[in-house]
């Protein structure tokens, strides 16, 4: 593994939470084993492209690994009608490394579009949507490339990583004229079947923060492990509360 100096970003507004400030730790990798990703995984470390990055915020700790545990996992009624919903009509993935197509780009620009509309995220333009797309094409790790069809049709992408112990979902995009099919539910939906064919014990979701409605979502896919700062995976009970 050979990598590149941590480096520490500047104070700078939250993206997720407005009213906290928000530090950012990067290690920039040439290199990528799949035990030091998921040794990396559980010090709270996070990887997009070539750069892993994980929180380093002043007085806020909101942000917080999250992991499904799939073999005690069962959808609930509204996530089996999700997923039902997206995969019927002749839907189908297809399952390849990542590569940019002008259908995918046209996707990805009406997605950001509509989320900037919705939810204040950054304009896209076509700079930022093929710097974005083509981090998902640099390779110190083989990524996969989820692309979902209907009737032919491309309406999501995701990216996943396998890990030792799990598959890690990196990120997805869809159409927002699909929404109401809840693609992000059902793309979690798949990505735990696959792990669960596979025989592996977690699916990665990234950050939970709390209060912010992008990310609090994934306490819906019980149970849940929280990696705890202490850095010891804890299965999460509502009822502790």
């Amino acid at each position: 593994m050979v990598s590149k100096k941590r480096l520490l970003s500047l104070p700078h507004d939250c993206v997720y939470l407005p009213e906290q400030t928000a530090q950012m730790e990067y290690e920039q990798t040439l290199s990528l084993s799949e035990d030091y990703y998921s040794d990396m995984i559980s010090q709270h470390w996070r990887r997009f492209g070539t750069t892993f990055f994980r929180p380093r915020c002043p007085s806020c700790r909101a942000c917080e690994p999250i992991r499904v545990i799939v073999s005690r996992f069962k959808p609930n009624r509204s996530q089996k009608r999700a997923y039902n919903k997206l995969m019927q009509n002749n839907a189908h993935i297809m399952v390849s490394a990542p590569h940019i197509t002008p259908e995918k780009i046209d996707l990805y620009e009406r997605h950001h579009l509509h989320h900037h509309e919705q939810k204040g995220w950054p304009f896209p333009n076509s700079w930022s949507i093929q710097s974005h797309l083509e981090v998902f094409s640099q390779f110190p790790y083989p990524t996969e490339e989820w692309c979902y069809y209907k009737d032919d049709k491309l309406f999501a992408v995701c990216y996943v990583d396998k890990l030792r112990d799990g598959l890690s979902g990196l990120y997805f995009y869809y159409d927002p004229d699909a929404r109401d099919l809840s693609p992000g539910t059902g793309i979690i939906l798949t990505i735990i079947q696959q792990a669960a064919r596979m025989n592996l014990p977690y699916v990665y979701l990234g950050y939970l923060v709390r209060g912010c409605r992008s990310m609090e979502y994934k306490a819906n896919f019980k149970p849940y492990e929280i990696l705890g700062q202490d850095g010891i995976w804890q299965e999460y009970v509502e009822d502790a509360e």
